[in-house]
């Protein structure tokens, strides 16, 4: 009997979802191979997460509006040809108690922004920041931050 105790709780805790950095890179990793061919990419900054906005609740387990966004290249749709792979931007948010699994957020869309290549993707005092190269060869930076579920230019 004290054994069926002992292992009680850690049934119960099997079904909580954490979201961090790691758990939002690998659903954005699963969601771009569903959705986009060629995401092989080798760059450090493939799949690179990070929080912009903390969740509330944490203490009463619901961690509830936590996100994070995810940096990743990749042929949306698979159109093939030069020039398809693109920079692409995800949200993934825990919406619900963390008894359910954090969500990539289709509702909401990073801004559309001129930019080949990404050599630079970071959040630092609350504005996301990003570097890189525009389709002309010119250089190229971008910064947001993330207030009440909207981006906002800086």
């Amino acid at each position: 009997m004290n054994k069926l105790l002992f292992l009680l709780p850690l049934a119960f805790s099997a079904n909580l979802y954490a979201l961090d950095k790691t758990e939002a890179s690998y659903i954005v990793k699963k969601y771009s191979d569903v959705i986009a061919c060629q995401t092989e990419s080798e760059s450090e900054l493939q799949y690179k997460a990070v929080k912009i906005a903390d969740g509330w609740g944490e203490d009463e387990g619901m961690n509830m509006e936590q996100t994070y966004l995810v940096h990743w290249e990749g042929d949306v749709g698979c159109a093939g040809g030069n020039g398809t792979v693109m920079t692409n931007f995800t949200l993934v948010g825990q919406r619900g108690f963390e008894s359910v699994p954090p969500i990539v957020v289709e509702n909401q869309s990073f801004p559309d922004i001129e930019i080949k290549y990404v050599n630079k993707f970071s959040m630092n005092d609350g504005v996301i920041e990003i570097l890189g190269e525009g389709y002309e060869g010119q250089k190229v930076n971008y910064k947001y931050t993330y207030k009440n579920e909207v981006f906002v230019a800086q």
